[in-house]
């Protein structure tokens, strides 16, 4: 087995990608047992920061009061030069560990800090490093809620027990998630935690939730669900043992949410859905036994996010839809009872946004567009209140993004353009300002998506082939540079996806079903290699629709119709298995419509007219259930358009022109909807051609 780094070098390696990386506010968390070798720590930042000619600011005192009367006020409001310059601060929190005067007084340093977090990250451009005991983690998480929810990945110089975690789960991007690794070696956190919870006496519940998210970030999935498991057992078990108290009762809860994020990362999302509503429940218990207070109100809303997400991930969108307004309802109370701060403006923002985000899935443009709209107004008032950070800009960012997607599903294609626009002008002035990051490589890969969609629903098919190929760079830049996740790798299928339709559109059929054909690989891939999802069945029987739509297209109807009918399959279980929703609907309806292609291309008239009925009748339902949409309209106007072909060859002429009477008025209306989509006024034509026929 490998051996793990010496304390320093692994502390050195954690602390010098927080600086390096450093192009905004940043907090760093430093626990340390050993003061002589902290100054060896900081002496290599320090030439680090030097040959950038950004030298630390480390004030200095002599008694616990200091912290606060001192350093509270230096690391709230910092000297001119240090913001122009960008200076990192580096203050020294762990003097006397173990001394109650000085753990009193580092208590309410983190306090009162905790609460002028955001003038902090306003005012602070760079890095700032606070130095606590080695055993403050659980004491400075508690003190401070709120900065240790967006701090940077923390680092541990242990000398006594050369025992040196990993950045955790929590800490990393939320898309990062690795490969499974347990053949490997698994992180010093663990082995600790092994070996105490083996024999002697066991680490305490922080300790084990830090060591299930080392383990599920370096990739050990089994080591991270049974440690998990485990800090669940001894947590109940204290509750049980030694009675409710408030801390014991938050302690459940937060076990419960790790080994929830530990399910829903491995695909587990019913045993993550049990996990969370426990932790919900623990809650709002905690609430109504021992009072209300912000943060008790603030954790409930979270909780229910946490179900809302998990119940979304499973197709259960009117549960997800009931659990995000049952947290926007606590953020807007928030906001109401205790005033408004920007963490609660944009946590409500974000309530909005989930919101929206069902409503799109539900076929709720309209009601989808209001929510996206008030987040928006929140996060403009957020810059124009509180000053611009990387954070804010990207939240920005992204509610153009949702805006433009629902314009653009209503078939309002400029308002559309204008909104993706100014996303990609965000993300490309936050690369240029604040520096690369996978997370901002990947959004403006997204920007790139988008305005591609626009400009091929538009016509304009050699712009979107120029962006679609932009975006499909990044993601294999990031999938060589960073490494491979189940996220960059869903990406790339849907640049190649986009990639082929392009293709396809410009009749370069060959080139278009090599690009379906790596997208579907890598579904597959996702499938085999990181379980089954909704959301991964459905993409592969995407890429099966666009395959078989290009094989009929080059004469290989037999191809085509196996393509369509594993699609089919494919969407009727996802149907099945996780209900009904608009898009489901319509996935299905595009598979009838390939299998109906083909069978009427081979002459297989009956098969054929079974399968547009089908079409018919799910475009029918979409229209019945969810309202009028472009992609119900064009189901039916297809459906349509093919059954009036059909009846026609049986003879029944009457019934075939009511059939394109239907298709044409459908037809029409999506042409003066999107009079750029050339489709319609193609479809028009052919149907005058087939009734003069």
């Amino acid at each position: 087995m490998n051996s793990p780094l010496p304390p320093l070098e692994a502390a050195w390696q954690t602390l010098r990608c927080n600086l390096e990386w450093a192009q905004e506010f940043g907090l760093v968390f430093l626990f340390c047992s050993d003061i002589l070798t902290k100054e060896q720590l900081f002496q290599r930042a320090s030439a680090l920061m030097q040959a950038q000619v950004r030298p630390f600011q480390r004030p200095e005192i002599a008694d616990a009061q200091s912290m606060v009367d001192k350093l509270l006020p230096i690391a709230i409001n910092p000297s001119s030069v240090q913001v122009e310059t960008g200076m990192p601060l580096w203050l020294d929190l762990d003097r006397q560990a173990g001394d109650p005067t000085w753990d009193r007084a580092r208590e309410e340093f983190l306090h009162r800090l905790n609460e002028r977090r955001s003038a902090l990250a306003r005012e602070h451009p760079r890095t700032v490093i606070l130095a606590l005991p080695l055993d403050w983690t659980k004491r400075a998480a508690e003190a401070a809620p709120d900065l240790w929810t967006i701090r940077q990945p923390s680092v541990y110089l242990d000398t006594q027990s050369q025992k040196q975690p990993l950045p955790t789960a929590s800490e990393l991007p939320s898309e990062s998630m690795p490969r499974n690794l347990d053949h490997q070696p698994p992180p010093a956190t663990v082995l600790g935690w092994q070996k105490m919870a083996n024999g002697q006496e066991p680490l305490s519940l922080w300790d084990a939730a830090r060591a299930t998210e080392a383990a599920l970030a370096s990739g050990h999935h089994q080591l991270a669900w049974d440690i998990a498991q485990n800090a669940v057992h001894q947590a109940r078990g204290l509750v049980e043992k030694s009675g409710k108290t408030p801390q014991r009762l938050r302690d459940l809860s937060v076990s419960l949410n790790k080994f929830g994020d530990v399910a829903q990362a491995l695909g587990r999302l019913d045993e993550a859905q049990q996990a969370f509503r426990e932790s919900e429940r623990l809650c709002r218990a905690l609430l109504e036994d021992f009072g209300e207070t912000a943060e008790r109100l603030r954790d409930l809303s979270v909780s229910w996010e946490r179900l809302g997400i998990v119940a979304q991930a499973l197709g259960q969108l009117d549960e997800a839809q009931q659990a995000f307004r049952e947290s926007e309802r606590l953020r807007r109370r928030l906001l109401d009872e205790f005033g408004q701060t920007p963490e609660r403006l944009r946590d409500l923002s974000v309530s909005m946004d989930k919101l929206g985000a069902v409503a799109q899935a539900l076929g709720r443009l309209e009601e989808a567009q209001q929510a996206f709209r008030e987040s928006e107004r929140l996060r403009r008032r957020l810059l124009d209140e509180f000053g611009e950070t990387p954070q804010r800009l990207r939240d920005l960012s992204v509610s153009m993004d949702k805006l433009g997607a629902v314009a653009q599903a209503l078939g309002r294609l400029e308002e559309a353009q204008q909104a993706f626009r100014e996303s990609e002008r965000l993300r490309r002035r936050l690369l240029d300002e604040f520096g690369e990051t996978p997370q901002r490589l990947r959004d403006l890969s997204v920007s790139m998506d988008k305005l591609g969609a626009v400009a091929q629903a538009l016509g304009r098919l050699e712009e979107a082939q120029q962006a679609f190929r932009e975006s499909e760079r990044l993601r294999r830049r990031l999938l060589d540079e960073f490494g491979e996740t189940p996220q960059r790798l869903r990406d790339l299928s849907v640049s190649m996806d986009k990639l082929g339709a392009v293709a396809q559109a410009l009749g370069r059929l060959e080139e278009a079903q090599q690009a379906f054909r790596e997208s579907e690989r890598l579904c597959r891939r996702l499938l085999d290699e990181f379980g089954q999802t909704p959301q991964r069945r459905r993409d592969l029987s995407v890429s099966l629709n666009k395959l078989g739509a290009v094989a009929q297209a080059l004469g290989r109807l037999e191809e085509a119709q196996q393509m369509f009918r594993e699609s089919e399959r494919l969407d009727r279980t996802l149907l099945n298995d996780f209900g009904q929703t608009p898009e489901g609907l319509r996935d299905l309806a595009i598979a009838q419509e390939g299998i109906g292609d083909v069978a009427l291309a081979l002459g297989r008239l009956d098969e054929a007219q079974q399968a547009y009925v089908t079409e018919l009748e799910l475009g029918q339902e979409l229209v019945s259930q969810y309202g009028e949409s472009v992609g119900a309209l064009e189901v039916l106007a297809y459906a349509e358009m093919r059954l009036g072909q059909i009846v026609r060859q049986q003879g029944q002429s009457t019934l075939a022109q009511a059939h394109y009477q239907r298709a044409r008025q459908l037809y029409q209306r999506l042409a003066l909807a999107m009079p750029h989509d050339l489709r319609y006024q193609a479809a028009l034509k052919q149907l005058d051609e087939m009734t003069k026929a």
